[in-house]
């Protein structure tokens, strides 16, 4: 009768520790190409699956929508009140300097990657809504008759400039990404058109005892309709679904408003949402 042959594993010819150390390689090799190939398949870094049998590209080119929101937008400002006196010349009556306001933005965005894999260029359609609330100490005057009790004190009175400004603009910059992780940062610059306008200027008094609040002409102040701003945002691409992602990222503007003389500048900070599809 024929004998069969004795298959001997050949993992028992090596000694103990090169075994282990042999068996880690292998197992830990399907892992390294996982983690570098198919991230690295994609510009943005993502995982998705396309087909398993032919091979096809990844999308470059992303459009989508976006929105935005800033609850503290400091303006630095120097703008100064003027009103005639009855006995001629002109009183610098008050001057408006700091306020904080806030403002909401949705628009239109576009990422192109490029063949790096981690830098893209970025446009955008923007339409924006800025307020802001200045106020300002006016004229102190004693001997005055308060009515709500019929004694004489100190009057004292306050001004308070608001507006409103409705914008239309462009924007553009460069996005970097850190692969492999998902975290960017993306810088930019924009312009911007004033298409509507709301200004309000009224004195009133501090002490609520004394009823006098007055509309003023809030024409003092003269706003070129374009400004200009830096831009920056830092956050996070989460993919969605295959050629879909979100990029939640914190933002803030560097923005410079055209005056007829006197400087004006705002920074806003806020939190900014897009949502882009792969074309």
């Amino acid at each position: 009768m024929r004998s069969v042959p004795h298959l001997t594993n050949p993992l028992s010819l090596m000694p103990r520790t090169y075994r282990h150390t042999f068996l880690m390689m292998v197992l830990s090799l399907p892992v390294a190409l996982w983690l570098y190939c198919p991230q690295g398949a994609s510009a943005q870094g993502f995982n998705w699956q396309y087909s398993s049998r032919f091979p096809t590209e990844y999308p470059t080119l992303f459009v989508g929508v976006f929105g935005g929101y800033s609850p503290y937008a400091l303006n630095s400002a120097k703008l100064q009140y003027q009103e005639p006196l009855a006995s001629g010349g002109t009183c610098n009556c008050a001057e408006f300097t700091n306020a904080v306001g806030r403002e909401w933005r949705v628009g239109i965005m576009a990422e192109k990657w490029l063949e790096t894999g981690n830098i893209a260029l970025y446009g955008a359609l923007t339409v924006q809504s800025q307020s802001e609330s200045f106020l300002a100490d006016g004229d102190s005057t004693k001997g005055v008759v308060n009515p709500s009790v019929n004694t004489k004190g100190t009057f004292t009175t306050r001004y308070q400039f608001s507006h409103t400004l409705l914008q239309a603009g462009l924007e553009g910059g460069v996005k970097y990404k850190f692969y492999p992780l998902p975290l960017f940062v993306a810088l930019g610059i924009s312009g911007a058109y004033t298409v509507q306008t709301n200004l309000g200027l009224i004195e009133e008094a501090t002490d609520v005892d004394y009823n006098y609040r007055v509309t003023l002409n809030s024409n003092f102040v003269r706003l070129n309709p374009l400004s200009v701003a830096a831009t920056a945002r830092l956050g996070a691409d989460v993919a969605l679904a295959k050629g879909l992602y979100a990029t939640p990222a914190l933002f803030t503007t560097w923005q410079f408003r055209g005056m007829d003389s006197n400087p004006w500048t705002r920074l806003a900070l806020g939190v900014h949402v897009a949502l882009l599809f792969g074309l």
